[in-house]
């Protein structure tokens, strides 16, 4: 029998074996009335699920992996087992597990790190679904028992009397209870009219010996409306009178309800009441089929509030839902100054794809403006300030246009490359439109291919070190070097590192190649070391390692593994990262100081950061950018800032690094200044190991460098 879930039996089983995630789930959950098991593995939960039948199931895949999979999996197979809840934890853009765990029957997904509001939301929205599932299900099991037993209110009709002969059920489910005489006619009259003539025309062709039905509508005698199901079959006859008609009626008004409430929430957005991904995606496919092939048919628009992540971080999904609603109406405003309303209520469909994201189907007719001045309108439309609770808040929207033929009948296809355009004028900088073209498909394709690539590049042994010296400004003597990443595709060659270094910061990559770079830096002088050559090797740090909660550790880890000198370690970082958010990165900086590590501000001069802060800051070094750098012999502002970058390092006890010196003219400038070290192809090009080897062994012993090395 099926199970109804009540406010005290809502038993939850957590599989994993991170107990603090556990205790903090169970606390989370345990504030409304949950009562939250643990089961240490997906063996053990599948057998206590059996015996617990529990109303929920939370599965920590980022911890048991595979065995989560199975669990679920094993789960599904049980009796009744797919109409459980099942909840899966995964990791941020772990879109692997996610496709996994659709296939093994994941209900839906919670991204770690834990957003305790998103975690009770989404068990309670998941036992609510599962107790309307439930619903319906009894629903649909109580039609068969009427169906197999023919006693939800029976009836009988002779033709050959005009005899209507009803049962109590089926007076009350007709709405024709407590009259003395009810005949067909009576019978007929209750039936909406719509559904009247099929229903007279069963009743008078019923099969000889078969038996078949019909859903119809009647009317009550208040008014209301009820579903009716009636099952209707001719009794046998070997005589030449007309056959008796025997039947079953049920009222089904509950189960249309809920057939109806579960289809919304198929096709709806529940916050917005927009129509949903799916909805949109049928509703493509319609309207492109109706389409005459000698017609535009108009275009796809796919709108993304630029900045709502950071207003959601930083006030709160309140506000959040806020600025979503007074969106949709914006769209919906857009929607209504662009088409007259017939157009605008059959073809202008604003949906909502997800997040902040929403869709707009914009048919091309003779009375419509251009899917350009649609887009246009509504990047103006979310230029204009919103209101939420007493505050001012300001977005933008990037709006990706993608136009179609009617030859052209694919609505994903279409949806995904006005995503792809959207994308596009993110890049862009956003608060603007592109169109698509077939050119976003090649950097697209390109780009895909360029990170799948990326992901096996590390376990494929493809990554290595460049290293380029940095030598003394007066002396050219040898002083360290800068460990310098590149990518050697087998196919294609050196990978350009303006090409994937960007790409691995997006795809979360940066972290475990960041690692493997610190690593082999630190391994390679610890080797320069031992030969007898003492070099500082410098190692660039992104925005997204700095975040890490674990990178003193690492970096300790790791000079501890090579015994590497803390002092020959020197780590970069950007003046603009710096300046992103400069307390917290004093904070780790000053950390670490503290292991002896050196610290040095790369790109700087193009960062905005104050004197004020410079002389806070746990900093050894500064490097000039190369774009002064390079126009130093030619261009008197650049001249100028390198000569004050020096001098004010001086005056702030720092070292200074000038990089990307090509010419000699360039170098004397920098020696004429002060200057104390500096690197660029005048000295040497990035190199690798073997190279550099070669390279030190003609102008060892460590001291002049005189020449540049191609």
């Amino acid at each position: 029998m099926l199970k109804t879930l009540t406010d005290t039996d809502k038993r939850i089983l957590f599989i994993g074996n991170d107990d603090a995630f556990y205790l903090r789930v169970r606390e989370l959950l345990s504030t409304h009335g949950y009562r939250v098991h643990l089961s240490g593995s997906g063996q053990q939960a599948v057998v206590e699920q059996a015996k617990l039948r529990s109303s929920l199931i939370l599965i920590d895949a980022v911890i048991l992996g595979n065995d989560g999979f199975n669990a679920c999996s094993a789960i599904r197979a049980q009796p009744d087992g797919e109409l459980v809840p099942v909840l899966m934890f995964t990791d941020q853009g772990d879109d692997t597990a996610v496709q996994r765990g659709y296939a093994c029957g994941v209900t839906e997904f919670i991204r770690k790190p834990l957003n305790p509001l998103i975690l009770q939301q989404r068990v309670r929205r998941s036992l609510d679904a599962a107790e309307t599932h439930a619903k319906l299900r009894r629903s649909e099991q109580r039609l068969k028992d009427a169906q197999r037993v023919a006693k939800l209110g029976d009836w009988e009709w002779d033709p050959g009397t005009q005899t209507l002969t009803l049962s109590d059920e089926a007076q009350t489910t007709l709405g024709v209870a407590n009259r003395v005489h009810v005949g067909l006619s009576d019978l007929l009259d209750a039936v909406r009219n719509t559904d009247r003539p099929q229903l007279r025309s069963l009743l008078e062709a019923a099969p000889g010996d078969g038996k078949t039905s019909i859903d119809y509508r009647v009317r009550l005698p208040n008014g209301g409306q009820r579903n009716v199901h009636h099952e209707i079959i001719r009794v046998p006859n070997s005589s030449r009178q007309p056959q008796i008609v025997r039947g079953t009626v049920q009222d089904i008004t509950e189960q249309k309800q809920n057939e109806a409430s579960i289809e919304h929430l198929a096709f709806f957005d529940p916050l917005t009441g927009l129509p949903n991904r799916a909805y949109l995606t049928q509703h493509l496919e319609r309207y492109l089929g109706q389409t005459r092939q000698d017609q535009d048919p108009g275009a796809v628009l796919c709108v993304d509030l630029d900045g709502f992540k950071r207003v959601n971080d930083s006030l709160g999904h309140r506000v959040g839902d806020e600025l979503l609603l007074q969106a949709k109406g914006r769209l919906m405003r857009c929607v209504a100054s662009h088409f007259e309303p017939n157009v605008a209520e059959q073809f202008g469909l604003v949906a909502r794809l997800g997040g902040d994201e929403f869709a707009l189907l914009v048919p091309s007719t003779s009375n419509t403006d251009s899917p350009e001045s649609v887009a246009a309108e509504v990047v103006r439309a979310m230029a204009a300030p919103f209101f939420c609770e007493e505050q001012e808040i300001f977005l933008s929207a990037s709006v990706g246009i993608a136009r179609f033929s009617s030859a052209e009948a694919n609505a994903e296809t279409l949806l995904r490359r006005a995503d792809a355009a959207m994308y596009q004028a993110k890049r862009n900088g956003g608060g603007r439109f592109e169109e698509h073209s077939e050119t976003f498909e090649r950097l697209a394709r390109a780009r895909l291919d360029l990170e799948n690539g990326l992901r096996h590049a590390l376990a494929r042994g493809e990554l290595e070190l460049f290293y380029q010296p940095k030598v003394d400004c007066r002396s050219r003597a040898l002083l360290g070097v800068e460990a310098l990443l590149r990518w050697r595709r087998p196919a294609t060659g050196l990978v350009s590192p303006l090409d994937f270094i960007p790409l691995s910061e997006e795809c979360g990559l940066i972290v475990p190649i960041g690692e493997w770079v610190l690593e082999r830096a630190c391994a390679q002088a610890r080797s320069w070391l031992e030969c007898g050559r003492r070099l500082s090797v410098a190692v660039n740090l992104s925005a997204r390692q700095l975040r890490e909660p674990d990178l003193l550790q690492k970096i300790q880890r790791t000079l501890e593994l090579t015994q590497l000198p803390p002092e020959l370690l020197e780590i970069e970082i950007t003046e603009g990262t710096l300046m992103h958010d400069v307390v917290v990165v004093a904070g780790i900086l000053g950390d670490l100081r503290q292991l002896g590590v050196r610290i040095a501000i790369d790109d700087f001069g193009t960062g905005y950061s104050s004197l004020a802060y410079l002389r806070s800051l746990p900093v050894d070094t500064l490097k000039i950018d190369r774009s002064f750098v390079r126009d130093v012999t030619t261009n008197e502002d650049s001249a100028a800032i390198a000569a004050a970058i020096i001098a004010m390092s001086k005056s702030l006890r720092l070292r200074v690094v000038a990089e990307g010196v090509e010419t000699e003219e360039q170098f004397k400038f920098l020696e004429k200044h002060h200057c104390e070290e500096v690197q660029g192809f005048l000295i040497s090009r990035p190199l690798p190991v073997a190279d550099f080897e070669r390279w030190c062994s003609a102008n060892s012993p460590v001291g002049a460098v005189t020449g540049r090395v191609a």
